[in-house]
């Protein structure tokens, strides 16, 4: 809990933001749309009509991003099978959406300084490069090779407005009734591309050369259907699909992408964040601001390092596949995003409950992922593990903490007001995208006995329970926003 020192120190920084000369900036812009003085709720005219159409942009971008950053992880047997990768390359397609992400602290800054437009151009432009680089033409393998890993690599760089903007936006651009549906459409569209991904392989490209679900090694069947070449045929055609509609996407934000909202849909959307000395300062020196986001970051990257991990997580006389695997992650995810919507508005329509909302489906994730564990290894003797088992187990996981991942941003954003929302965000998941390398890592290297990794997740959500029950519960944007509503 809070000690009293730090509650006395909280509200005498709110006090100073109500009483600031900040204060009459927000003034006197609220005062030229909405009359004289703040006595007056934002109302109608703050709900800009085209806030869902911003929206439903980022997450197209957000969408084809996670698209673009998995498109080589589920065909890496096709592409190893043709010779165009060996074991290296498809170490480094793996991270390099990770290494990519290093470029947050420039784009954060950019959103933060230049807006939303400027940014989701720049990162587009990212995007489109990333893209286009791997669709160029050559018949050389190694020239062809680097052109691969070149786009990725530039693909992962814009990864930072995709997984990050959606607070930023969801905050300039709706009121706080709105809020968190707004920044769980904007920050779950990301893993929902991902997560489609890993589909493209058994839907598109696959060859009938699936490895078994327990050759860690990797080593391929004899092809059934089809040749390597006729296969990568199919995945260049995939590269230059995805090209298209990325480049259709970037000319519609070139045409039609405002940067704000006419009118400020609430207060603190309204309110200048901290200059970012003064915002690195404050987060360095509020460890409870580093709780809220590991509580982010943690849960998240184990729970993905899980899901990439499903087909070799279960007791030796289960047959899954990796299709049933891909199938069953994605079930996850598309829970985790439906059941987040549901969520989201609940936790819209509760104000000020973000902090029960999580500690309840923390605790639920906790449970369904120890009974995975358990199940899975055999050590309930009257439940058999079976496809269907997988199935319910993951959709109920999905249902819980991914539902959980946008209140956790929210509950980040709400600890570290007034910081900037690019930084504070960026940071939350730039911590999340290199932590789901580490539990990968040791799988590769020492650790190559997988139990261990679900007896991870089931600790990781416990520990975020834990976390939950020991954060302060600070609404500072909402204080605000509520203290000069009235």
């Amino acid at each position: 809990m809070m000690s009293r020192y730090e509650e006395e120190e909280e509200a005498d920084e709110r006090e100073r933001l109500l009483s600031s000369p900040r204060r009459g900036w927000t003034r006197a812009l609220w005062a030229d749309e909405t009359g004289p003085g703040l006595g007056v709720s934002p109302g109608p005219r703050a709900r800009s009509p085209c806030r869902w159409l911003v929206l439903a942009t980022l997450a197209a971008f957000a969408f084809l991003q996670g698209l673009a950053r998995n498109a080589w992880l589920p065909v890496q047997d096709t592409a190893r099978a043709a010779g165009l990768f060996n074991d290296t390359d498809v170490a480094l397609l793996a991270n390099w959406g990770a290494v990519g992400f290093s470029a947050f602290p420039f784009l954060a800054a950019l959103v933060d300084k230049r807006g939303l437009r400027v940014s989701l151009l720049a990162s587009l432009f990212l995007l489109t490069t990333g893209c286009g680089l791997r669709c160029i033409p050559t018949d050389m393998n190694d020239a062809r090779r680097w052109l691969i890993h070149s786009g990725q690599l530039v693909i992962g760089m814009a990864g930072p407005v995709a997984l990050a903007a959606g607070p930023y936006l969801s905050t300039a651009w709706f009121p706080q009734d709105e809020r968190t549906t707004g920044t769980a459409v904007g920050v779950l569209t990301s893993y929902l591309g991902g997560a489609c991904a890993f589909l493209l392989e058994p839907l598109l490209v696959h060859m009938g050369s699936a490895p078994h679900p327990h050759d860690i090694d990797g080593q391929m069947r004899p092809p059934t259907l089809g040749t390597p070449s006729e296969a990568l045929h199919r995945i260049q055609l995939l590269l230059y699909a995805e090209l298209v509609v990325v480049m259709a996407l970037f000319l519609v934000v070139i045409l039609y992408f405002p940067a704000h909202p006419p009118v400020p849909p609430s207060i603190s959307s309204a309110t200048p964040r901290l200059g970012y000395c003064e915002a690195i300062f404050r987060l360095l020196t509020r460890p409870w601001s580093w709780v809220a986001i590991l509580l982010y970051a943690v849960p998240l990257a184990v729970s993905i390092a899980w899901l990439k991990q499903l087909n070799l997580l279960l007791a030796p006389g289960v047959v899954i596949t990796k299709t049933d695997a891909g199938w069953a992650s994605l079930a996850a995810v598309m829970a985790g995003c439906a059941g987040s919507l549901v969520v989201a508005r609940f936790a819209d329509y509760f104000t000020g409950q973000l902090k029960v909302i999580v500690l309840t489906l923390l605790a639920g994730a906790s449970i369904v992922s120890v009974w995975f564990t358990l199940s899975c290894l055999g050590l309930i003797p009257f439940l058999h593990f079976y496809k269907g088992n997988l199935l319910g187990t993951c959709v109920l996981f999905g249902a819980c903490l991914v539902s959980a991942v946008p209140l956790l941003l929210e509950l980040v954003v709400e600890a570290t007001f007034p910081v900037p929302e690019g930084l504070s965000c960026g940071l939350a998941a730039f911590i999340s995208v290199v932590a789901v390398g580490v539990p990968l890592f040791f799988l590769r290297t020492w650790l190559t006995e997988v139990t261990w990794l679900s007896w991870c997740l089931a600790g990781s959500c416990a520990c975020g329970v834990l976390g939950i029950l020991l954060l302060p519960e600070t609404y500072n944007r909402l204080h605000l926003d509520v203290f000069l509503s009235v």
